[in-house]
């Protein structure tokens, strides 16, 4: 099985947010999916990953060092194994600011600050020293009687993404919590955190699929209005993407509900591809839906008869995918037969653009051997002549051009990450 990353797909692309940010991957030393770090999560997010919950004060910190860790003396154990007066380091602290009217000179934690933490541990490799940092934004600041997130992502430097706590201008829009009242939630929290850590454990079946539609459409209610990254509704989209039930994967596009991105995936069977083109063919669909449907048909791969599916592993996001099984003969033409569709006839221009932006993508992030390059050679024949008809119009000529440049160019270099099993 290989393991990639979200295809990485050409910058005139719409959809280029989500592989270059979303779904960065770092492995911590159990082999785990590490928690993005770089994701401002809800408070079920939290609560679900982390493996403590605590307060405790700086006793130890200088930004200015070249010791990236401070100390925190522990006051309150909400979750986890870690003791009252317990001393421990804490790393990333740094990536966390307070407010500042400019953030270049944001002003960083000091010795006295009390925090609420919501840590990962990573065994060291070689010792026994415990390494504790927090999951994501998983970081908040007790400042009187008030508790302070961090919702503003900034990148004050490169590759490096600065949580800043909110403006206090900003505060009386939306009152922050007392201490009490966010130990509160947290309580509240964990038992929801437990339920799912035992719901999640085990791979989905067939008869999940109501609970899932159903959990996405609450999270989604929850979240409306909320900027904030929820762990909750991406791993049940991945689980329900692993049934690759496509009458339910398609509910659930339609609806608005679960992360489009993982959903996609779950159309990577034949079937799956299969019934896309139908769903798109359809004379029905409106634009936004054949829009949604070619984004679909983009991320569901390229390899007409090889299964995509995310791994599992126990209940934590993977937030990458596998792929299972090679091109038959000449990929069963399904790269042509998307082609072929777009310039049938038989879509308006705009579902025309989109099918050829999804064949576009496809050529651009699909390894071609042997059978994947005779598909593509009859994407070029097919299409190669409609340049110089008088009836293409500019704007389909030059989607044509793009196409016929990523079946020349190929898949960027390093575009997935291949593991052997």
């Amino acid at each position: 099985m290989n393991l990639m990353r979200f295809p990485a797909l050409p910058a005139n692309r719409r959809t280029l947010i989500w592989m270059i940010t979303t779904f960065a991957i770092s492995m911590a030393p159990s082999g785990r999916a590490m928690a993005k770090s770089s994701s401002n999560y809800d408070l079920d997010s939290l609560v679900y990953l982390a493996d403590h919950i605590v307060e405790g004060e700086i006793t130890r910190f200088d930004p200015k060092h070249n010791d990236p860790s401070a100390d925190v003396t522990l006051t309150a154990i909400h979750a986890g194994t870690l003791s009252v007066g317990q001393t421990i380091a804490v790393s990333g602290i740094r990536k966390f600011g307070k407010f500042a009217p400019l953030p270049a000179v944001m002003e960083p934690f000091a010795v006295g600050d009390r925090l609420f933490l919501f840590l990962k541990e990573w065994p060291a490799p070689v010792s026994n020293d415990r390494f504790f940092s927090p999951v994501g934004s998983g970081l908040k600041w007790v400042v009187g009687d008030s508790v302070r997130g961090f919702p503003v992502l900034a990148h004050l430097r490169p590759n490096t993404t600065t949580f800043l706590s909110e403006n206090p201008a900003k505060m009386h829009l939306v009152p922050l919590p007392t201490p009490g009242e966010f130990r509160a939630e947290i309580k509240e929290a964990l038992p929801r955190a437990a339920a799912w850590h035992a719901e999640f454990k085990l791979p989905a079946e067939q008869n999940d699929i109501p609970r899932l539609l159903s959990l996405l459409s609450s999270r989604r209610k929850m979240s409306q209005g909320d900027q904030t990254d929820d762990e909750m509704e991406l791993i049940a989209s991945e689980r329900l993407a692993n049934l690759h039930d496509v009458r339910s994967l398609h509910k659930a596009l339609q609806a608005g509900i679960g992360n489009a991105r993982a959903l996609q995936v779950g159309f990577g069977t034949s079937e799956g591809r299969d019934y896309l083109l139908v769903q798109i063919a359809g004379k029905d669909q409106s634009r936004r839906s054949r829009m949604e449907l070619a984004d679909a048909i983009a991320h569901a791969g390229g390899v007409y008869r090889s299964t995509l599916e995310f791994p599992e592993p126990e209940g934590r996001s993977a937030h990458i995918f596998g792929t299972h099984g090679n091109a038959d003969q000449n990929n069963s033409w399904y790269l042509t037969r998307i082609a072929k569709l777009a310039v049938s006839g038989s879509l308006d221009e705009d579902g025309s653009e989109e099918l050829l932006q999804s064949v576009e993508d496809l050529a651009g992030s699909t390894m071609p051997d042997k059978e994947i390059r005779a598909d593509l050679d009859s994407v070029v024949n097919l299409l190669r002549p409609l340049i110089n008809q008088e009836s293409t119009s500019n704007r389909m000529r030059r989607q044509i051009e793009r196409v016929l440049r990523a079946v020349a160019d190929g898949p960027p270099r390093g575009y997935r990450l291949p593991y052997d099993e």
